[in-house]
């Protein structure tokens, strides 16, 4: 169900050779292709240790967080529940949530609105039932836990230039970050395209996940920018591996725009698909 061994391929843009770490590759079926589902099944192992019989996770219309919570509590006695916004017109579920039942889990509708706002009221209702709400995003200390470990394994010399990764919530990116602090690396250069929330709250959100292993701030080398398209806007453009229109596609794309200006080598980061 989970590859924690992803590979490194090689791609040509232009006239540089871009390395891609394909992570989308960690979650194998009935699990997503998805990345930030490292450190989900430790996270779901603690919480089982504790005695917590439900877990509550929000999806957005694009995310497949709760699809990967259902995979990760098979044979387990957690049961997953999973909110979603479903729209005025809607009628059948979403396939994405369909994948989550398929697996288990409570599916429930909440009429769509600000994500904050359902994220407090499917908080409410998992709390009513006694359980535990994952937090928004799955900004989960066990992710970035096992992303740092995958730069253990990762050639040296990929991770000295350029680092570029997708980010929703920053919190794949913190892994990459904490592992590199680990490992004494330093990038000449580490973009995260924020697909999610603000430049600002992306920051914000890595300097809290950072702060729980060392008391220093962001490393100046980490710099936040922001894509052409918003974070409903899927993207059609061709890309040689699969990645998420609504995230990964859009930071292929800014590599692509600014390859001239990327310092060798570059590394991508490909989180899901």
């Amino acid at each position: 169900m989970f590859n924690y061994n992803t590979p490194i391929e090689e791609y040509t843009v232009g006239k540089k050779t871009v390395y891609v770490k394909r992570d989308d590759m960690f979650g194998q079926p009935p699990a997503p292709a998805l990345a930030k589902l490292r450190g989900i099944t430790k996270y779901v192992e603690k919480a089982e240790q504790k005695g917590i019989k439900i877990l509550g996770d929000l999806d957005t219309r694009v995310s497949k967080s709760g699809w990967g919570l259902a995979c990760a509590c098979q044979n387990t006695s957690i049961t997953p529940y999973v909110f979603y916004p479903q729209l005025k017109a809607e009628t059948q579920m979403p396939f994405i949530q369909t994948r989550a039942l398929n697996l288990g889990a409570k599916v429930i509708p909440l009429k769509a609105g600000r994500t904050s706002v359902l994220y407090a009221q499917a908080t409410r209702k998992i709390q009513k039932l006694g359980g535990t709400m994952l937090p928004m995003g799955l900004t989960l200390k066990e992710t970035v836990d096992e992303v740092a470990k995958v730069i253990n394994d990762t050639p040296r010399e990929l991770l000295t230039g350029t680092i570029i990764t997708t980010t929703g919530t920053s919190t794949i990116a913190s892994g990459i970050v904490k592992g590199l602090i680990q490992n004494n690396i330093k990038p000449k250069q580490f973009y995260g395209v924020s697909c999610g929330m603000s430049n600002y709250k992306q920051a914000k959100v890595m300097e809290r996940l950072l702060s729980e292993y060392y008391p220093v701030k962001i490393p100046r080398w980490v710099q936040f920018v922001l894509p052409e398209f918003e974070y409903y806007d899927a993207s059609d453009i061709k890309v040689p591996f699969p990645c998420s229109p609504y995230y990964d596609r859009k930071g292929w794309i800014w590599l692509n725009r600014y390859i001239k200006h990327l310092k060798s080598p570059i590394l991508f980061w490909n989180v899901g698909d």
